[in-house]
């Protein structure tokens, strides 16, 4: 496999599609199958639905893999499929069961309770940080598919304002007023519990 770590993402596509190189999917599912499932778990909260549209989401590339465009970029692509899946399943009638993000998942990246400004070494402020943290949580889940989508990608996957319109295919503008729509709604759902002089940074647009 340490041969193809060093690989582009395009070079692994290629040797998928032309030679059918199993080794090479198996590639690209460890590069990406962190990032994807964080997004896909943040979007739908399930952690067992999670699980069920990240395999869908990797069998649907790989199905796929055919009409990807090569001189494309593949990270964008592969957002793109997995957010439509989890719109689909967002869509279903079935029931949900919210479950805190921050409690499930072992993502490394950041969440937006890290990223409040000061420290808290006692154990209230602790408690107040775990009870944002489910808070924050159940307010994204809350947001509708189209504002989650754009925030989980920028806030939670870090990708830039540009990416996201590539990967959603909407143009840049609707990125940002997006996003503006969340902050607002977001910063609505969650003012009684801002500490004082705290706040959530809301990043450089």
């Amino acid at each position: 496999m340490s041969d193809y770590e060093d690989k582009t993402d395009l070079e692994l596509v290629e040797a998928c599609r032309q030679d059918g190189d199993q080794a090479a999917f198996g590639a690209l599912i460890k590069r990406y199958e962190r990032p994807l499932y964080n997004f896909i778990l943040r979007m739908v909260s399930s952690p067992s639905e999670a699980e069920e549209l990240f395999q869908e989401t990797f069998l649907r590339i790989y199905q796929n893999l055919p009409s990807f465009r090569g001189g494309a970029s593949f990270s964008p692509w592969a957002y793109r499929i997995a957010h439509n899946i989890c719109i689909d399943s967002l869509r279903s009638p079935r029931k949900r069961i919210f479950v805190s993000l921050e409690a499930e998942t072992q993502s490394t990246q950041q969440t937006l309770e890290d990223r409040l400004e000061g420290t808290s070494p006692n154990p209230e402020d602790e408690l107040y940080r775990r009870e944002l943290g489910e808070s924050i949580a159940e307010a994204v889940e809350q947001l509708p598919p189209k504002l989650r989508s754009v925030f989980v990608l920028y806030q939670y996957q870090h990708l830039p304002y540009e990416q996201i319109a590539t990967t959603l295919e909407i143009p840049l503008g609707t990125v940002k007023s997006r996003m503006h729509a969340a902050l607002k709604q977001l910063s609505h759902q969650l003012r009684h519990l801002a500490m004082p002089g705290t706040e959530i940074k809301r990043g450089k647009k």
